[in-house]
């Protein structure tokens, strides 16, 4: 896993994984679980894939991980900046890109509802309503069905 206070710092890290890494490792990028909430910790991400794709893509890793990150926006951003490698002449279709949240349980536990056309979390039901009107388990599943046809998209 690779992480950092910065994104010269995750670069940083990233480089020295990759003298002790094979091709058939993942690379993890972690310490981003805010990055739906934070700017600094978005951005932070952000920047270490637009560096840091291209690095892993060249070492021949094609398994990439990012640790605690389902925020839609911020998945959209990835699946742009793939785009971008792409007229660099990086097949990123190579590449497998991973990611996983807790949100979809968490969310789904305090009532939170996926809004397909707007592609983000609605609250819909109330903790007086839990059990009563809706089940986590059975909202998570709805709920995790809707982010993956959002995600498939991507």
């Amino acid at each position: 896993m690779i992480q950092g206070n910065n994104t010269h710092n995750y670069i940083y890290c990233l480089v020295e994984t990759l003298l002790i890494a094979k091709p058939e490792d993942c690379i993890g990028f972690g310490g981003v679980a805010l990055a739906g909430r934070e700017n600094d910790t978005k951005f932070k991400l952000l920047d270490a894939f637009k560096i840091g794709l291209p690095i892993i893509y060249n070492s021949g890793i094609k398994d990439i991980h990012i640790f605690g990150v389902g925020t839609f926006t911020v998945l959209k951003e990835i699946a742009n900046i793939k785009i971008i490698l792409k007229q660099l002449n990086i097949n990123t279709n190579e590449l497998n890109i991973s990611c996983d949240t807790s949100a979809f349980e968490v969310r789904s536990t305090m009532g939170s509802v996926i809004n397909l056309e707007e592609e983000k979390w609605e609250k819909v039901y109330t903790k007086a309503q839990k059990y009563i009107d809706y089940h986590p388990a059975d909202l998570t599943i709805e709920n995790i069905k809707k982010a993956l046809q959002i995600i498939g998209k991507l």
